[in-house]
């Protein structure tokens, strides 16, 4: 949770309120989402559903409906909008000094505000913080996977 902590600024960054702790649980409390990446992949497959609550299908089914992710055969701007919104997060993390080794969908959020949707990551599962002698090495990493990305 340290780690959340010293990147929640950021509006891609799923904001952590605080914590509370008992004799046997930690509790959490987050920012309101309305789903998770994963939701809306997995409702896009007929086979996936039926692990939906109906509260869930009905849900799912009215956002499909507000935010369409194609129009004429082309993909929508909201698509395009979530995964800026997720790269624009993982550069905040890595300007921290973090890197996400478990960014999955199950760890991007979807959050709606005022007839807005962006998506927000969580770090608390998996991250490490870059030592300073290791950010070289981490920047001429990305710099070589950005090149050969476009290479092919």
């Amino acid at each position: 949770m340290k780690n959340h902590y010293q990147c929640d600024h950021h509006p891609n960054i799923l904001r952590c309120f605080g914590t509370s702790y008992d004799y046997q649980f930690v509790y959490i409390c987050f920012q309101p989402w309305i789903c998770m990446l994963r939701d809306l992949i997995d409702y896009g497959i007929p086979q996936k559903r039926g692990a939906f609550t109906d509260h869930q299908l009905r849900f799912l089914k009215e956002f499909y409906k507000s935010y369409p992710l194609w129009k004429n055969k082309a993909p929508s701007s909201l698509p395009l909008s979530l995964i800026k919104d997720i790269f624009s997060g993982v550069a905040q993390f890595h300007s921290d000094e973090f890197i996400h080794m478990g960014l999955t969908p199950d760890a991007v959020f979807i959050i709606s505000s005022k007839k807005t949707v962006f998506a927000t990551i969580l770090l608390v599962r998996l991250c490490s913080q870059v030592r300073k002698q290791r950010k070289i090495i981490l920047q001429m990493f990305l710099h070589w996977v950005v090149w050969s990305s476009l290479l092919y």
